[in-house]
């Protein structure tokens, strides 16, 4: 059964790199490639909460909003999903 919902080191990293790659952007997009914003492979204490600022400081609001619905929430096995690769 597929999930509702992506990771942001799979599905997320897809999005952003459809998106025009201002240094804003393309920051984001590199932490999220390394598990920045996982809710299981971070340090960070609010991922999410970093996410969504970061995304509405680049004016991302439409994405900020899929991160707060929980469209990029992980499941604890998706540690061991691959990330995307260049």
């Amino acid at each position: 059964m597929k999930r509702p919902y992506g990771s942001t080191t799979v599905e997320l990293v897809e999005v952003l790199r459809s998106l025009e790659q201002t240094p804003g952007v393309h920051r984001i997009l590199r932490r999220a490639e390394v598990g920045h914003y996982h809710d299981y492979l971070t340090d960070a204490a609010c991922p999410k909460v970093e996410l969504v600022n970061d995304l509405l400081a680049e004016g991302l609001g439409d994405l900020a909003s899929k991160v707060m619905r929980g469209e990029y929430d992980e499941d604890p096995d998706d540690r061991r999903l691959p990330r995307v690769e260049d």
